[in-house]
C-alpha cells in the first residue's frame, strides 16, 4: 500500500534546503528580559528500580503543551514540549511554533503545564529548521526539567535495537495533554525523510504510537533521559491511518545550544562555514548530479567553488568531523565558535585539497 510521511502537527514545515553551517536563530527583545529567581535547580531524578510507568509518571511535570494563538487569542494549533534546563527553558519542534516565528505580530505561543495547572507566556530564543528544533523560555522559572543524553550522534551509549522507549505528548486533542505511550527502537540506522519541502536526517525510528499534536513531545529512555523529540510519522494514503512507523529528531543539538544560550544571555547563532551545499539525498530536488558521501558545494565562496565535495572538517580544538551528509557540517558547527579557524578537506575533480576557513 502506498505510504506517505506526515508531520505530527497541523502546522507544517517551511521549504528549506539546509546548507553547511547555516542556521536560523531568533533573539528575544532585550527589553523583555528580567532577572528571575530560580529555586528549582535539580533535574527530575529517576531511580534504576522504577517500572516504565513509574518513570513516565515522574517525568510528567516537565512535559508541557504548547499552544499557538492568533492575534485575537483564538487557538490555531498545539504541539508538545519538555523543559530541559532550570529557569524555564523548553524545547519543541520548529514546526510547532513556525507561525509565531514567521508572523510574530499575528501569532503568539503559550506554554501549558501538566494537568492544565497554569498557562505561561514564552519567548522563542533559538530555532533551526534543519533540526526541526526550537528552544523557548517560559515565564515560570521553576518549571521542573529533565536530563538530556545523546544516545545517537556522538554519545558512546548508543540506543539498542528493540530497546524500550517512552513518549509523552498531547496527541490529536488539546484535552489529551501528556498522554504516554511506550514502544521500541525499531532500527539502529539513522533514518532520513523528506516532508513538506525539508529533509530530516539522523532520525530515530521507533514504535511508540504518536499522532498530530505529539510534535515536539519528548522521547525518553527507561532511565528517564531525554534522547529525542517526536517529529514525523508515516500513514497509509487513502486511509490516513498511522502504520506504526514513527520518527524523532535526536536531542544532540539542544544539548549543545542550551549551554550557549545560558552562557550568552539567551542569544545564540550557529557559526557559519559560509558555503551553500547539499548531500546526495537532497541533490535530485536541486537538479544537482551528485551521488556518494560528502556535501556538494553549489555556490562559490572563498577557497571552495561549485562542484567541490566537502569530506572532512578539523575544528580549532583538533577534533575531526567526517562529512557524509548535510547534518554532519551542522554538528561540527555546533562544536565551534564564531572566529574559529577550521580546516576543510574537500575533493575537486578527484583530487583532495585543504582550505582554512574562518567561521562567521
Amino acid at each position: 500500500m502506498k505510504k506517505k510521511i506526515f508531520a505530527i502537527c497541523a502546522m507544517l514545515m517551511l521549504t528549506v534546503l539546509g546548507l553547511t553551517g547555516c542556521a536560523l536563530s531568533f533573539s528575544p527583545d532585550d527589553e523583555k528580559k528580567q532577572t528571575v529567581v530560580v529555586t528549582n535547580t535539580t533535574p527530575i531524578s529517576v531511580s534504576s528500580n522504577m517500572s516504565a510507568g513509574e518513570v513516565a509518571e515522574s517525568l510528567l511535570d516537565a512535559c508541557v503543551t504548547i499552544t499557538v494563538n492568533n492575534g485575537q487569542g483564538v487557538r490555531t494549533g498545539h504541539g508538545s514540549g519538555v523543559a530541559i534546563y532550570m529557569g524555564g527553558y523548553v524545547v519543541t519542534n520548529y514546526h510547532v511554533v513556525q507561525n509565531v516565528i514567521k508572523n510574530p505580530n499575528s501569532y503568539e505561543a503559550h506554554i501549558v503545564t501538566n494537568e492544565y495547572a497554569n498557562t505561561y507566556d514564552c519567548e522563542i530564543l533559538w530555532y533551526n529548521i534543519n533540526f526541526d528544533m526550537a528552544i523557548l523560555k517560559c515565564e515560570y522559572p521553576d518549571l521542573p526539567f529533565v536530563e538530556m543524553e545523546d544516545r545517537w550522534i556522538e554519545g558512546s551509549n548508543k540506543l539498542d535495537l528493540l530497546e524500550e522507549i517512552i513518549t509523552i505528548g498531547t496527541p490529536m486533542e488539546y484535552a489529551l495533554q501528556n498522554s504516554v505511550s511506550i514502544g521500541y527502537v525499531s532500527s539502529t540506522a539513522k533514518r532520513t525523510s523528506y516532508s513538506n519541502g525539508n529533509y530530516y536526517e539522523d532520525l530515530i525510528q521507533h514504535t511508540a504510537p504518536i499522532s498530530s499534536g505529539s510534535s515536539g513531545g519528548p522521547l525518553f529512555d527507561l532511565n528517564g533521559k531525554l534522547i529525542g523529540l517526536n517529529t514525523l510519522g508515516m500513514v497509509d494514503s487513502g486511509t490516513n491511518v498511522a502504520n506504526g512507523l514513527y520518527f524523532a529528531v535526536p536531542i544532540y543539538p539542544a544539548m549543545k545550544v542550551i549551554t550557549q544560550l545560558v552562557e550568552n544571555n539567551d542569544t545564540y547563532s550557529i557559526p557559519q562555514l559560509g558555503v551553500q551545499g547539499c548531500d546526495s539525498l537532497m541533490a535530485s530536488s536541486l537538479n544537482v548530479d551528485f551521488e556518494g558521501e560528502g556535501v556538494y558545494v553549489i555556490s562559490n565562496s572563498g577557497s571552495l567553488t561549485t562542484g567541490d565535495v566537502i569530506k572532512k572538517i578539523t575544528l580549532a580544538d583538533s577534533s575531526v568531523w567526517i562529512i557524509e551528509e548535510r547534518n554532519d557540517i551542522l554538528y561540527a558547527m555546533l562544536n565551534s565558535s564564531v572566529g574559529d579557524s577550521v580546516t576543510v578537506e574537500y575533493e575537486r575533480a578527484g583530487v583532495t585539497h585543504e582550505a582554512q576557513i574562518t567561521l562567521a
